[in-house]
């Protein structure tokens, strides 16, 4: 993409349903750990993340490049913080209207 800087930071993916570090995933962050800070896995309705840290609490793997990377719990979109579910947004009125409105405005003018 115009303006990208390489290398990217953060490998962001989806999985049709269920969001989880498969084989493929996880040979992908292996490969890519010394340009990697961050990988996402988006699922239907929740995602999954891992993050690069010299000492993970919970890692990806024991040993090798995924010990690594933290090993983190599955996020529903619904609980995580600002979601446009949490707060209301203001209704948009329909183009509809807004055209009617403004005829209105030009017959009131026109009285």
């Amino acid at each position: 993409p115009i303006g990208a800087k390489v290398p990217f930071k953060l490998w962001l993916h989806t999985h049709p349903q269920d969001a989880y570090w498969s084989s493929t995933d996880r040979d992908t962050i292996a490969s890519y750990t010394s340009l990697l800070e961050r990988a996402v896995v988006l699922g239907h309705d929740h995602y999954k993340q891992t993050v690069f840290s010299d000492s993970p609490e919970s890692s990806l793997e024991e040993d090798g490049p995924l010990s690594s990377w933290t090993s983190e719990p599955t996020v529903l979109y619904k609980d995580k913080p600002g979601h446009e579910g949490s707060r209301r947004r203001p209704r948009r009125r329909s183009s509809s209207r807004r055209r009617r409105g403004r005829a209105s405005i030009g017959k009131e003018e026109e009285e």
